[in-house]
């Protein structure tokens, strides 16, 4: 096992009265050898949920591709480019790959077996670029899976989102990946300030490309629901005989009822490839994706309010000034949080799950907090607090 010790990686801070020193990690590249041994334990259950999930994943895509003999793209006409997946097929592959390759991570992290910082910062990056550059299957795929007539040509330059899906699949590659390499490269050479720069430049990055991605998915979907609502309303006045069963209305005209399939599936692809899966009611599905929406925000405003020094690991902006928190698990929650709910949100059946593993993680890093008496006023510990200062020590 190599162990990554440097500034960049860890950092102890030392109270010159009490003789005592509390290091904290660099959690994305370095898990151990800190006063958190909360980083650790995350890591295999992480660990565990990556793993069912890879298995499942792969049992998935084989079902829906050898068994129900449903080819991972979608036939080719005229309306349809070179790149043209299905949904479902899209949504498993992107978790099952991003699942393999944080699986990968992590245990690399548990095991340390990362030689230097540089090839840790290319493993923690790989999970994130997989899902990134694959993301662009999902809205392609529902324009394609979406029929192509009637109210709007808005889709039919095919050439074009071929071209913009191909620079959408590369780009993490072009843009990113050097930052991460380079801030490796200066951490091994101790050259922390410069590695900071890159850090702080390859988060930044991030949150632009993952506000871009969010951006053009609401647009698809706004501009698909637009496009199937008029194409209903139309076929309806034209030549639709409805008949109301209850709820429920029954379309006789067979376009109309395509049209309505298409519309379930923009709205539902993403729940399961099982009708019994379906079943989670929808609140359940709003709040989940909601709190995981929450947490990247927290996530992000941490990150981008503490870009400055190594005090990003450590620091929050607003809770920690009312919650007496231990030094560090707010964000160890937080980014764990955003783990589990992206290991597991590729399957409908862990959304309840999911919410209750949350709060259970919430009250357990609380507890912890207490119990080894620690509060957190301003990013500083307060309890037994005397002038403190920043070593270079590590301590095994």
């Amino acid at each position: 096992m190599v162990k990554l010790e440097n500034w960049y990686t860890r950092m102890c801070r030392s109270d010159q009265s009490k003789k005592d020193i509390y290091c904290e990690c660099d959690f994305r590249i370095n898990i151990y050898r800190c006063d958190n041994k909360f980083f650790a334990r995350a890591s295999w259950v992480t660990l565990t949920l990556t793993s069912l999930n890879v298995i499942l994943g792969t049992a998935l895509l084989y079902y829906l591709i050898k068994v129900k003999k449903q080819p991972f793209f979608l036939s080719a006409t005229r309306e349809r480019g070179i790149i043209r997946p299905r949904p479902v097929h899209s949504f498993q592959l992107i978790a099952l790959l991003y699942n393999a390759a944080l699986l990968f991570n992590v245990i690399c992290l548990i095991t340390e077996s990362y030689p230097y910082v540089i090839f840790a910062e290319l493993g923690h990056f790989l999970p994130l670029a997989v899902c990134v550059s694959l993301a662009i299957f999902c809205p392609i795929s529902l324009i394609y899976s979406t029929p192509n007539i009637g109210c709007s040509n808005a889709f039919t330059n095919t050439t074009l989102i071929d071209v913009m899906a191909f620079f959408f699949m590369i780009h993490p590659y072009l843009l990113i990946l050097p930052t991460a390499l380079l801030s490796g490269y200066y951490a091994d050479r101790d050259d922390i300030e410069t590695a900071m720069l890159y850090f702080k430049i390859n988060f930044i990055s991030w949150t632009i490309v993952s506000i871009a991605y969010f951006l053009l998915v609401v647009y698809f979907y706004h501009k698909l629901i637009s496009v199937i609502n008029c194409q209903i309303k139309n076929q309806v006045e034209s030549q639709g005989s409805i008949q109301k069963i209850g709820s429920n209305i029954i379309c006789s005209n067979s376009d109309i009822n395509t049209w309505k399939r298409a519309k379930r599936n923009v709205r539902y692809y993403t729940i399961s490839i099982e009708k019994q899966w379906k079943k989670v009611p929808n609140k359940w599905d709003f709040l989940c994706q909601g709190f995981l929406l929450t947490l990247w925000i927290l996530y992000s405003a941490f990150k981008l309010t503490h870009v400055s020094g190594f005090e990003i690991w450590s620091k929050a902006v607003i809770l920690p000034r009312v919650i007496p928190w231990e030094k560090g698990e707010l964000e160890t929650l937080v980014f764990i949080g955003l783990e589990v709910g992206n290991a597991t949100i590729a399957f409908g059946y862990v959304n309840m799950f999911l919410c209750v593993a949350s709060f259970t993680t919430l009250i357990w890093t609380y507890w912890s907090s207490h119990s080894r008496g620690g509060k957190i006023i301003d990013g500083e510990i307060a309890a037994n607090h005397v002038e403190t200062k920043f070593t270079p020590q590590n301590i095994v």
